[in-house]
């Protein structure tokens, strides 16, 4: 299991390294071309994206709101993927082929949306172990209601019960 997180924490952080160099290169190549696309959208996913997974591994207790809003930003992701292979579709021209197509769109713009999948096992672990820790503390908390013998105590074994003979025998000798 640690492992896997591990894999999953390595992940996101490569996911988001490389997708963020990929988006940043797209918004110069837009803003340096033709004006076909408005890459404010894309901007704002990409903005989201990144500040959504450091404040997941910097906030000890915001890691739900920051997975929510990788989760929005995956779905901007998205959008913007599919607006740009509409927008640049793919021309066949003597040159070669320009445009953006749809397998182009998926792995440039379209892999951000695997870093929730990469944050929710991490979240999940995350609450786990709060849970945990709640029940050890609610467990030491909890008073106990049983007599139960410390190390630093003895333990004084009871008196046995006397038989109905012995005590026939002391009260005849008491009369």
């Amino acid at each position: 299991m640690r492992f896997f997180l591990s894999f999953c924490r390595v992940m996101v952080w490569t996911v988001l390294a490389l997708t963020t160099l990929i988006q940043v290169g797209a918004i110069f190549s837009i803003y340096s071309g033709e004006n076909l696309f408005n890459p404010t959208l894309l901007i704002v996913a990409t903005v989201l994206m990144a500040v959504s997974v450091i404040l997941f591994f910097a906030l000890p207790r915001g890691k739900l709101a920051a997975l929510l809003a990788a989760t929005v930003a995956a779905v901007l992701f998205i959008i913007v993927a599919l607006q740009l292979k509409d927008s640049l579709s793919v021309v066949v021209t003597t040159q070669g082929t320009a445009g953006i197509s749809l397998w182009k769109a998926m792995y440039r713009h379209m892999s951000p949306a695997l870093i929730p999948l990469f944050l929710l096992p991490l979240w999940s672990d995350y609450r786990a172990v709060r849970w945990a820790k709640s029940l050890a503390e609610a467990d030491a908390r909890t008073p106990t209601y049983f007599d139960t013998p410390d190390e630093d105590t003895t333990v004084t074994a009871h008196k046995p019960k006397r038989s109905v003979r012995d005590r026939q025998r002391k009260s005849e000798g008491a009369e």
